[in-house]
């Protein structure tokens, strides 16, 4: 009888979500085609560009690809320089 009824409720909360993500019932039924557009398209030169923990390099010579990491304005880099926390490592193995 518990197992019946908590298939009925995730059954009921799927009919729930899927109706909470349809259309929006907009003046052209949620398609872009045609008509004015409400939000403005960005170009990807344009977007914020993140690098976490992976700094674009050359693959065999190791070097920085600086052209990646000045992509434009809004390009960072998240991490910390490998070699740096390598020579860290052996510092503190010496003593």
């Amino acid at each position: 009888m518990k197992r019946k009824l908590a298939l009925l409720a995730m059954a009921g909360l799927l009919v729930v979500s899927t109706a909470a993500c349809g259309s929006s019932g907009g003046d052209n039924g949620g398609s872009d085609k045609g008509g004015d557009k409400s939000t403005s398209d960005v170009a990807n030169k344009d977007k914020p560009l993140v690098w976490f923990n992976r700094q674009p390099s050359n693959s065999s010579t190791g070097e920085l690809d600086k052209n990646a990491l000045n992509f434009n304005k809004d390009t960072y880099y998240v991490g910390f320089d490998a070699n740096q926390g390598t020579s860290r490592n052996n510092d503190q193995r010496v003593h």
